[in-house]
């Protein structure tokens, strides 16, 4: 009977110490210490570019393998669109890509302001002032100037026009039928027989990425082989080149992985091109990389890194986009 009393306590012991391992807040007793908290994300270095960061795990893609050949742009001009009336934009009805004819709304700002000075203005018989906001009325609505294609559009609905800067007024807006561009090329005699009207090949100009493009003419061969070719973007560039530019027509090899990563996780440290890479508990390690083709969306091809890693992408890029 003795046996029976000392040994019911101990049960009681037992089940109540198993329930606080699963009650909220248990533990296991024995001296043992809790794990250690993860460690929060280091924060980026000091200087020139720190801010928020996030982590992004480096993307390996099929690229184009291409060969480059030099190339002439000719190209219709760039429209800008101004204004220097100093009032929101309440209507916008266009966006960039919409082809557009001469005459067509692609912007008006507010107007009240302006009415109910006017009507003040008029009340008081000040003709010279009435004058004045009559004009500025007639300036609220931004109209193209020619056909084209809206290529940028630089303000939203609510904001002012932009203001200016280092080099002057700067557009609202800005036409340019990238359709129309062409890139004029030779092709050596060893790639010329594999070009025909309607291949797909790959245009750039300036630092611009690279977008898909179709060739257009073929000219007959000279002395040395080599074939004239012209050819037209498929889709919209980054940035609209200027006539008699530089460019490059590339043609199409084959394909190679690549690594890439958005722009925003390059970075200039100690004269270095670098990304800093994720470690397990947050710290941030400075790889050198080689940084290569410019793609489109933001990102950009690099080298030197293996594959796998995390890299910090920060809101704001610090180092230049090339090399």
């Amino acid at each position: 009977m003795r046996r029976r009393l000392v040994l019911l306590p101990l049960l009681v012991l037992a089940v109540a110490g198993g329930l606080s391992l699963l009650l909220p807040g248990g533990r296991p007793s024995g001296g043992g210490e809790e794990p250690p908290a993860p460690r929060p994300p280091a924060g980026p270095p000091k200087g020139p570019g720190a801010g928020p960061w996030h982590p992004q795990p480096i993307r390996v893609e099929r690229l184009p393998r291409t060969e480059s050949l030099p190339a002439v742009v000719s190209s219709p001009a760039p429209i800008p669109v101004f204004s220097d009336l100093r009032a929101p934009f309440v209507e916008i009805p266009v966006r960039e890509g919409q082809a557009v004819r001469k005459g067509d709304l692609l912007a008006r700002a507010g107007t009240d302001s302006i009415v109910r000075a006017l009507a003040e203005a008029e009340k008081r018989g000040d003709g010279k002032e009435a004058a004045r906001l009559k004009e500025a009325l007639s300036r609220a609505e931004l109209r193209a100037p020619a056909d084209g294609i809206v290529f940028r559009m630089e303000v939203t609905l609510g904001e002012m026009p932009p203001p200016p800067g280092p080099g002057g007024p700067r557009p609202v807006a800005v036409l340019h039928d990238w359709r129309a561009v062409t890139y004029a090329a030779r092709a050596p005699r060893e790639l010329a027989s594999s070009l025909s009207v309607g291949a797909g090949v790959f245009v750039r100009s300036g630092d611009a990425p690279e977008v898909p493009a179709a060739v257009v003419s073929l000219g007959e061969p000279g002395g040395d082989g080599s074939v004239p070719l012209e050819a037209r973007p498929l889709q919209p560039p980054e940035s609209a080149p200027e006539p008699g530019a530089a460019g490059e027509i590339l043609l199409p090899t084959g394909e190679r992985e690549g690594l890439v990563v958005p722009e925003a996780a390059i970075r200039r440290e100690e004269g270095r091109t670098v990304v800093l890479e994720v470690g397990i508990t947050g710290d941030l390690v400075p790889r050198t990389v080689g940084v290569g083709r410019r793609l489109r969306g933001g990102f950009v091809e690099i080298t030197g890194v293996p594959r796998g890693i995390s890299v910090a992408v920060f809101e704001t890029a610090a180092g230049p986009r090339r090399e």
